[in-house]
């Protein structure tokens, strides 16, 4: 995957797990932010660290999540990408601009939804 191609795009990047609880609490407010923001350059490329696809890719499939899906193969306790960038805990949401600069590495819940109403005021931000 190259993140170049979502340039232009304001792009949350969401390290997830589809065991981890706090990350599907997260799931139906960012499912609401995805439907506002799309149509208007937003864009969720979510990074899977589940140890077994399949058990990833079940939750992707029963909850019809629309957005772009990675998987860091490796397990859980050495993630590729996790760890490449520092992450050491999920979730993680790292909000980056349309020229792929960070503007927020804690883009969770109603953060997430007040940068994008600042950044994509034509949109009418969904509520909470």
């Amino acid at each position: 995957f190259d993140i170049q191609s979502l340039r232009g795009k304001f792009v949350l990047i969401y390290v997830w797990a589809s065991w981890c609880a706090p990350c599907k609490q997260e799931y139906p407010y960012l499912l609401k932010i995805y439907q506002a923001y799309r149509d208007a350059g937003f864009e969720i490329v979510a990074i899977g660290v589940d140890e077994e696809k399949e058990k990833m890719m079940a939750f992707i499939q029963e909850n019809e999540v629309p957005w772009i899906h990675l998987w860091d193969e490796a397990n859980r306790s050495s993630p590729v990408v996790a760890k490449q960038y520092g992450i050491n805990a999920i979730p993680t949401l790292i909000l980056l601009d349309r020229e792929g600069k960070v503007v927020t590495l804690e883009a969770r819940g109603l953060i997430l939804g007040k940068l994008l109403a600042k950044l994509i005021p034509e949109v009418t931000p969904p509520l909470p």
